[in-house]
């Protein structure tokens, strides 16, 4: 099921007012912000200037965009509690349910019981190019696509640099599983 997401219906002002707010983009044209739809059972708020998703559940919840996105860059500051599977999902495609195959996921989770799709891993496709801990405090995120290849920054450090031969344009994910929360503040998208 599907329901809009807007920071208006919550309590706070505008969704796209508070992105903009809070924009660090560089030489880049700055994109406007995601309207987001909601899937799966997890409720997502606005705290000051938080996106907040919280409590305990065995089925992943999500952050939907409903813009499409091909080339991007997009940044965040990311706070992840012990017990949460978190990550941020790219190039999804439309239509299909938000994972690893129908998408390209971004983990944040220090504690995957399989290190090799820890924190900063491309899940499914490659393991973390370096060892980010991220538990504790706010983290930076970067993701930059370009024509047929991804890199992700956490905390300026690479953790993934992958070429492909087939881009794909689709819908951007924010997810929330596990228990615990995980804050999302200063969410940026621009044009590189």
């Amino acid at each position: 099921m599907s329901h809009p997401f807007s920071m208006a219906a919550i309590r706070a002002g505008c969704i796209g007012l508070w992105l903009m707010s809070n924009s660090t983009c560089g030489a880049g044209a700055p994109l406007e912000p995601p309207v987001w739809d909601t899937e799966g059972p997890m409720v997502w708020e606005q705290s000051a200037d938080e996106l907040i998703a919280r409590g305990s559940t065995t089925d992943p919840g999500y952050l939907v965009s409903r813009e499409l996105y091909g080339s991007l860059r997009l940044r965040l500051e990311v706070w992840i509690e012990p017990e949460t599977n978190s990550g941020v999902f790219v190039g999804c495609t439309p239509g299909e349910a938000i994972s690893p195959t129908a998408c390209y996921e971004i983990n944040l989770w220090d504690r995957h019981p399989k290190q090799e799709w820890r924190t900063g891993a491309l899940v499914g496709i490659s393991p973390p190019l370096n060892h980010v801990d991220t538990l504790g405090r706010w983290n930076r995120l970067e993701i930059l696509i370009e024509e047929k290849r991804m890199r992700v920054w956490i905390n300026d450090t690479l953790t993934a640099d992958w070429m492909t031969e087939a881009p794909r344009t689709g819908r951007l994910a924010l997810q929330f599983g596990g228990a615990g929360a995980v804050h999302v503040r200063h969410l940026t998208l621009e044009q590189p």
